[in-house]
């Protein structure tokens, strides 16, 4: 955590846009990870209080990736990830804006 902690404090620059568009490999990739219903097909636990919906938001410019699981309802009901109290106390980790963070 201090090496994460450590990266993101050196104030990385907002990334350059070269492109909006993602390769063909990360759309393949964001594809497939939409499509997964494994949680639905193959429990290994509780029901899931919704119908899946994973919560990613890809960037071919990205330079850091996060990931996680089970986000919470708001993060489910929004599309977009870490949107609740996790996803400020991660950036205040981080010690990173929310600008920064989702660059």
């Amino acid at each position: 955590m201090r090496e994460c902690v450590a990266l993101a404090s050196s104030r990385f620059q907002p990334a350059e846009r070269i492109s909006l568009r993602m390769t063909a490999e990360l759309e393949n990739l964001v594809a497939r990870v939409r499509a997964c219903r494994i949680c639905v097909e193959n429990p290994a636990g509780k029901p899931l209080p919704h119908e899946p919906r994973p919560v990613l938001r890809p960037s071919s410019t990205a330079r850091i990736l996060i990931a996680s699981q089970a986000p919470g309802t708001k993060v489910h009901l929004s599309g977009m990830p870490f949107t609740d109290a996790s996803g400020d106390r991660l950036r205040s980790w981080l010690g990173v804006t929310s600008d920064e963070f989702y660059d």
